[in-house]
């Protein structure tokens, strides 16, 4: 048993083989764990990318709406940049936090 283990060990296609392995598997400038953080990378980049997607969506729907619609145009630089016509006051009341 250990003989037949022995030979196989002394094999030079076992040894090339071998040391192939752990080459590739640490010391390549592109080893294994180099690529699986950049799959990891990679996956998170594409999260990124469906939710910027996703809010450009969002972001054009909503400028089409307020170009559409002066109301919506109004109403929207009103609650957003505290807009205020000329012969206009405004209070702003804002609750204090707890």
């Amino acid at each position: 048993m250990w003989q037949k283990i022995l030979h196989i060990i002394k094999n030079k296609y076992f040894i090339t083989l071998l040391a192939f392995s752990v080459w590739i598997t640490f010391f390549d400038r592109n080893n294994l764990l180099r690529r699986y953080e950049l799959n990891q990378n990679l996956e998170q980049l594409k999260t990124e990318q469906n939710y910027y997607r996703t809010q450009i969506t969002d972001d054009s729907l909503a400028l089409h709406h307020l170009l559409s619609d002066t109301q919506d145009l109004i109403r929207f630089g009103r609650e957003k940049y505290y807009l205020k016509k000329d012969n206009e006051v405004i209070f702003l009341i804002i609750p204090p936090k707890e």
